[in-house]
């Protein structure tokens, strides 16, 4: 389940629905008034959904004062109010237009709803997708002294996020995995602050990788990285948790 914010003008529902009818034999013969009735509807179901979303995501995460609250069970990795947890950031140095700022991993000023306070994150350009490979990542380990951490019973990973709208990876980075092709899952970055919710279960690894078998067992890092090469990118994360 995932959790972004979108806005769009009406003009562009009536433009990609024109274009949509010229090519659906199902809006054929549609009148403007019916087009717009239609796109009406479209956007009354849409913000259903997402007050849906954000109605089942709401709990868990509830502020009492300047405590946060969150489900029985949850393992909290950071939410950035102390530094009790070592994060880093870098990057590749190839000399392939790849720039990151901070350059060395800092806390941010301003954080989620739930813990106002700080925030981690990163922005900068990413280059090109090729020999010798641009890379970005913000990460932490998940076990102290470069051991391995059992996450086998836990279900989901959970996270504030805000950015540009832009694509990017989280990864949960395995002791078994040999040649660079981590599992990750995808997530939109939402201009405002929004709650992801990612099942362990949607972790993958890329197609050019070794294929093992989904297993968190051995889990070293938690990393985030931007998914566009040849382009900016600009994230900010908060209140890590992963739930059971």
């Amino acid at each position: 389940m995932r959790f972004f914010k979108t806005a769009l003008p009406l003009f562009f529902f009536m433009s990609g629905l024109a274009v949509w009818a010229q090519t659906d034999d199902s809006f054929q013969g549609w009148t403007e008034d019916q087009l717009k009735y239609e796109i009406l509807r479209l956007r009354r179901e849409n913000q259903e959904l997402r007050d849906k979303l954000q109605a089942s995501l709401a709990p868990l995460v509830k502020k009492e004062g300047k405590e946060v609250k969150y489900p029985a069970g949850t393992w909290v990795i950071d939410d950035f109010e102390t530094q009790d947890r070592n994060w880093w950031l870098g990057c590749d140095q190839n000399n392939m237009g790849t720039t990151v700022t901070p350059s060395s991993y800092q806390r941010l000023e301003g954080g989620s709803p739930a813990t106002p306070g700080y925030c981690a994150g990163f922005k900068g350009y990413l280059g090109p997708n090729e020999d010798p490979y641009t890379w970005v990542a913000l990460l932490t380990s998940l076990a102290s002294q470069g051991g391995v951490t059992d996450l086998s019973s836990y279900g989901a990973l959970m996270f504030y996020a805000k950015g540009d709208g832009k694509a990017y990876a989280v990864r949960l980075e395995r002791q078994a995995v040999k040649d660079y092709a981590q599992f990750q899952a995808d997530f939109t970055a939402p201009k405002d602050w929004g709650l992801i919710k990612i099942p362990l279960s949607d972790f993958n690894q890329p197609n050019w990788g070794s294929h093992l078998d989904r297993d968190w067992k051995d889990v070293t890092n938690l990393a985030f990285a931007p998914e566009l090469h040849e382009a900016n990118f600009d994230l900010r994360v908060d209140d890590i948790v992963f739930l059971k």
